[in-house]
């Protein structure tokens, strides 16, 4: 039932109540509430309200919003124009393997935050996160406060593709959790820091740091109007280090012609793509 609706109108869904898996508009600009049409859906186990495939816009999200809904297993919740997810938003989904909220680019990483404050009292096995921080904006750094709580989950694949990280801070990777896949970062602005040599602590067998520091078209991104908040970051003396592990090194450059520095990766590493990569 995608791109039938552009208003708060839901029709009525009490009689569909074997149903397990719904695709539906969903237009709300006050806080994002699916009770009344959505509490006798009570084998549903895929919702996706996705505006990628049809309308969908829910500023803002609260414990309130899915708390008829914990039975649900999938969720897509991509490009809604979310504002705002508030702590307790997905704590009841005890039984979520998988969350969309890509392209909900006013987000940003302290959204990520409340996120996985929540997903650790689910069953989470895929994460996405992708654009939710504009294209033209400052770069960001991901923080271990954003996704400190992931180590209590049973993730196994996470998606972050498109959210302008240059750095990551280091000791974040250890909380991750031991069933950690996969990971896909493509589109980013990574450049050298400390936070390499985090990557021998991760698990996985597959990473996708393709397209780094890649151009966008600016007529053709999408683009929405955020509330005034900020996730952006100056890098200053602390993360200056790299010119004293270069001096470490020099000895061995003089020494040896052949040197040649290697970066740490995970011991796992079965596929890695980087793929148009500047």
């Amino acid at each position: 039932m995608k791109n039938n609706f552009h208003t708060s109108f839901l029709p009525d869904l009490w009689r569909l109540w074997t149903l397990e898996s719904l695709s539906i508009d969903y237009v709300s600009d006050k806080i994002a509430v699916l009770t009344d049409n959505f509490i006798h859906l009570k084998h549903l186990r895929s919702l996706d309200l996705s505006g990628s495939t049809g309308n969908c816009k829910m500023s803002i999200l609260t414990e309130a919003t899915l708390l008829s809904l914990f039975q649900l297993t999938h969720i897509n919740l991509s490009k809604c124009k979310i504002q705002y997810i508030y702590k307790g938003t997905f704590e009841s989904l005890k039984n979520i393997s998988e969350l969309d909220v890509s392209l909900n680019t006013c987000l940003r990483f302290a959204g990520l935050a409340n996120i996985t404050t929540d997903l650790q009292y689910t069953a989470i096995k895929i994460l996405k996160v992708n654009y939710i921080h504009s294209t033209f904006e400052m770069s960001t750094l991901l923080k271990t406060s954003h996704i400190w709580n992931l180590r209590n989950t049973s993730l196994a694949r996470f998606e972050a593709a498109g959210n302008r990280i240059q750095r990551v801070e280091y000791g974040a990777a250890k909380y991750f959790p031991k069933s950690f896949e996969s990971v896909n970062v493509r589109d980013n602005a990574f450049s050298f820091g400390k936070y390499l040599f985090d990557l021998v602590r991760l698990p996985i067998t597959s990473l996708d740091i393709s397209e780094i520091s890649s151009s966008h078209n600016v007529l053709t991104s999408y683009i929405e109007t955020c509330d005034s908040q900020s996730d952006t970051f100056t890098m200053n003396s602390e993360n200056n280090w790299l010119s004293d592990l270069r001096s470490r090194f020099d000895f061995k450059i003089k020494k040896f012609d052949h040197f040649v520095a290697r970066l740490p990766v995970p011991r796992k590493l079965r596929k890695y793509h980087l793929r148009q990569a500047k």
